[in-house]
């Protein structure tokens, strides 16, 4: 009996090992597009993908584990929050990226991976740099504005292709952020709602400002000198809760509005803000870093990778050390 109870669990396992086999051999050849007449099956598809971009995914991942795996290893690696701030700044100074992520959700990961890899190479080729106080104090006396905290006005924003329709457009959206005129406060927020649906009322005379997102746009504004910006100096005579109507600068006829929500008010750098003396440590230590493509070097002839077919390997390292595939000086 025991031994029947052996063969069927054995007789069980193949079973179930020969269907995960059927699976995969037949879902390579389940559709994945069809044009027309022509079914492109899953395996042609992945066939094109690997013959047109696999050499650079394989470089590029390899990078990625390199860096990544190294600063963990050394107790360096960014923490989640220093790549969620980094990933906030990125979009707030590119809010075109809130389009693309929306319609390209892949973007999105691949953005907080640059930016996971790029902090991991920084902290990786400045470890061994030391800084004294005077280096820094001197570094950071070269030019102290360089790290000052612009202030940012939280606003959304509506496109209007005429004056009429700028002025209808502004009345909406005044009364939808403070209606019955009510007076705006410095250091109040007045919460703006998504903007998409204005826009939609009066199309197509109204666009957003980016498109497929809810108009919000974050304006950081300098805190010393004029930047000359006309749309900087009309949001900077703004109050919490405002929305005005200003020509759009460069395109005649056109109007913006704006609704200003709040206003995060910058500072001047002081290296006794222990956040603004940490952004400039890295910043001195970057000036004496070790050359990104020697670390690479060190760190892939120092790891185990193993590559199917194995003569990728030759690729990806071509790729991420390119110097290693120059030709040699010619002999005299």
């Amino acid at each position: 009996m025991r031994y029947i109870r052996t063969i069927l669990i054995v007789l069980l396992v193949i079973s179930v090992a020969a269907n995960v086999f059927l699976y995969a051999k037949n879902a390579r050849r389940q559709m994945q597009i069809k044009i027309n007449n022509k079914v492109i099956t899953k395996k042609e598809y992945h066939d094109w993908l690997e013959q047109h971009d696999g050499s650079q995914m394989m470089a590029l991942m390899t990078k990625y584990y390199l860096l990544t795996g190294a600063a963990e290893k050394l107790n360096i690696a960014p923490s989640k929050e220093e790549v969620d701030k980094e990933m906030a700044n990125r979009v707030e100074s590119n809010p075109n990226l809130a389009t693309q992520f929306q319609f390209q959700p892949w973007m999105k990961e691949d953005n907080r991976r640059d930016i996971e890899m790029a902090l991991c190479a920084i902290n990786l080729t400045t470890k061994d740099v030391l800084v004294t106080d005077d280096e820094l104090n001197e570094f950071f006396a070269s030019n102290p504005s360089k790290w000052d905290e612009s202030t940012k006005y939280h606003t959304k924003v509506l496109i209007a292709r005429d004056a009429d329709t700028a002025d209808r457009v502004q009345g909406v959206v005044q009364n939808l952020v403070r209606p019955a005129g009510s007076s705006g406060a410095p250091n109040q927020k007045y919460p703006v709602p998504d903007l998409a649906p204005v826009q939609a009322q009066f199309e197509p005379k109204v666009d957003l400002l980016f498109q497929h997102t809810d108009g919000t746009w974050i304006i950081s504004r300098p805190i010393t000198a004029s930047t000359g910006d006309p749309i900087l100096d009309e949001v900077n005579k703004m109050k919490p809760g405002d929305v005005i109507k200003m020509g759009l600068p460069g395109v005649p006829g056109n109007y913006l509005i704006i609704a200003l929500e709040s206003v995060e008010l910058g500072k001047k750098a002081t290296l006794s803000d222990q956040d603004i003396k940490k952004r400039v440590q890295r910043d001195f230590k970057m000036t004496r870093a070790q050359p990104l493509n020697e670390l690479l070097r060190t760190l892939f002839d120092s790891a185990t990778i193993d590559t199917d077919p194995p003569d990728a390997k030759k690729m990806v390292e071509n790729l991420l050390l390119p110097e290693r595939n120059r030709a040699a000086p010619a002999q005299r």
